[in-house]
């Protein structure tokens, strides 16, 4: 499998498990999003074929 040419579905979570985003996006722009938001993935785990959970830490005073 290309990781580069398939979309996957990812679903963004906090430390607490709440979600903060939905994304169907290629690998490439989940990094894109996660860096432009000033966020620090702490774990990626796959949840289906085509899903996966995003676990993420935020900085202080971070809005979405």
């Amino acid at each position: 499998m290309n990781w580069s040419t398939k979309k996957f579905n990812y679903r963004i979570v906090d430390e607490k498990g709440k979600t903060i985003a939905f994304i169907c996006e290629y690998l490439g722009k989940l990094e894109n999003f996660v860096n432009e938001s000033n966020l620090h993935v702490k774990r990626l785990e796959r949840t289906g074929p085509d899903d996966f959970v995003v676990e993420v830490s935020k900085d202080p005073g971070w809005k979405i």
